[in-house]
C-alpha cells in the first residue's frame, strides 16, 4: 500500500508487524479508536471486540464522528483506548484527559506520536507539513505521566526521509531498514506508548 508521499510502504514494513504482535491478544473488550481515519493498523480489531472508531471525518471504521478533545462517551467506558498519530493533529492536554476520562480504572492506552527527534520531522516542521505537532521521547513520558497514567512499554523507530518517485522509494527502503536498525531507537519517525491507567485526572 503506497500513499501520493510514498511513505506508506515503508511505514507498513516498520509499523504493521509490531502492531499485529501488540494487538493479538487484545480480544473481547471494548475498544475507543480515537482518531480512527482509515484504521490501517487497527482494523483487525473491530470483529474481535466491541469497536468504537471516532473521527472528525466519516469512514467505514468511524462509529462516531466527533472530536478527541471533546469525546461523545460516558466516562470510564472503554477498556483500551488506541489513539495513533492523533495528538500531533489536538491538543495534547485536552485529548489525554479526555482518553483518561472514558478509560476505566487500569484500562490501556496504546498511543503512537511523531518523534521530534527524527530530522524528516525538523525539515516537515520548517515547511509546515504534516500535524502541528512532535514530540520528544521525554515530553512524551512527561504528558503521558501527568495525566493518569503508568507507562508500561515505549518504542521509537522507523527512520526514513520522503524520497520522490516511486522506484526510488523501493530503492531506499533497504536502507532505511539499515538505519533504523542503528538510529531507529533514538531518531525514529514515531514514538509507540503503551501505558495504564492509574489515577483519574
Amino acid at each position: 500500500m503506497q500513499d501520493k508521499k510514498g511513505l506508506d510502504r515503508y511505514t507498513e514494513l516498520i509499523w504493521r508487524p509490531f502492531f499485529e504482535d501488540i494487538f493479538a491478544c487484545v480480544v473481547g473488550k471494548r475498544i475507543l479508536d480515537a482518531g480512527c481515519g482509515n484504521a490501517r493498523y487497527t482494523s483487525q480489531l473491530v470483529d474481535c471486540n466491541d469497536y468504537s472508531g471516532l473521527d472528525k471525518k466519516v469512514t467505514p471504521f468511524v462509529t462516531e464522528v466527533g472530536d478527541a478533545e471533546d469525546m461523545p462517551y460516558t466516562n470510564g467506558c472503554f477498556e483500551e483506548v488506541i489513539a495513533l498519530g492523533l495528538l500531533d493533529y489536538s491538543n495534547p492536554h485536552k485529548t489525554l484527559s479526555e482518553i483518561n476520562r472514558v478509560l476505566k480504572m487500569g484500562g490501556t492506552l496504546n498511543i503512537m506520536v511523531p518523534n521530534f527527534c527524527n530530522p524528516y520531522h525538523w525539515v516537515s516542521m520548517l515547511f509546515g507539513v504534516g500535524g502541528k505537532a512532535r514530540y520528544s521521547r521525554g515530553e512524551m513520558e512527561c504528558h503521558i505521566i501527568n495525566h493518569g497514567f503508568m507507562i508500561h512499554n515505549t518504542v521509537v523507530g522507523g527512520f526514513s526521509f520522503y524520497v520522490p518517485g516511486k522506484r526510488l522509494q523501493e530503492a531506499f527502503i533497504p536502507l532505511w531498514g539499515v538505519l533504523d536498525k542503528y538510529l531507529g531507537s533514538s531518531m525514529g519517525m514515531n514514538i509507540f506508548m503503551e501505558a495504564e491507567k492509574v489515577e483519574n485526572v
